[in-house]
């Protein structure tokens, strides 16, 4: 994520999110589609074991993981084209954290800070009113979109990654990050998580 247009010395901030950013600057494709560390979309029709949080984990990809997810042209062609939006099944957050939906499990997670969360909902109403109502049905619901995992067409990835972005550098222009630990300095990365929840609800 460091050639070309980047935002790789933002790492710390954004985890994940500087390769969507390299991405979105420097690939002309018809589809983008993010997996990220141990967790990967699977084309195999059949269903696999999850991990805890409802993920297909392994450890390292090898040649068996490949073959188990079928990682192969043909099949990712045949789940993809369909479609102009593919994401990650919904997790019901009631479980977690004690939490009762969406905006509570942002409070109440590990290296979280809700005023984080609280700055880009008033960022929303601000610059893109049009994404409030939506916003708050996401926060106020049970059902979370998270891993920053999506397969978009072209279109719909540059429009989000318009929004995303800007609202992720505003809430960074608003905030003192001075006194972040290394875990809530990821906190761009964990907005995103937030962002695209709201940004898929519209």
């Amino acid at each position: 994520d460091n050639t070309g247009d980047h935002i790789s010395a933002k790492n710390r901030m954004y985890c994940e999110l500087t390769a969507q950013y390299w991405a979105w600057k420097n690939l002309d494709v018809d589809y983008y589609g993010f997996m990220h560390y141990r967790r990967y979309f699977s084309f195999n029709g059949n269903p696999l074991k999850l991990g805890k949080n409802g993920n297909i984990i392994y450890d390292r990809i090898t040649p068996e993981a490949l073959a188990e997810l079928n990682y192969t042209d043909e099949a990712i062609h045949r789940v993809v084209e369909p479609y102009d939006v593919l994401s990650v099944e919904p997790q019901d957050v009631r479980g977690l954290d004690g939490s009762s939906n969406v905006y509570e499990h942002y409070r109440n997670s590990a290296y979280h800070r809700i005023e984080d969360l609280d700055t880009v909902m008033q960022i929303i109403d601000e610059k893109y009113p049009e994404y409030s109502t939506a916003c708050r049905k996401y926060l106020n619901g049970r059902y979370g979109f998270f891993c920053n995992m999506y397969i978009l067409k072209k279109e719909i990835f540059q429009d989000y990654c318009a929004w995303v972005f800007d609202i992720l550098e505003e809430h960074a222009r608003r905030t003192d990050l001075s006194d972040y630990d290394i875990n809530e300095y990821r906190v761009s990365g964990f907005l995103g998580e937030r962002l695209w929840g709201i940004y898929y609800t519209k």
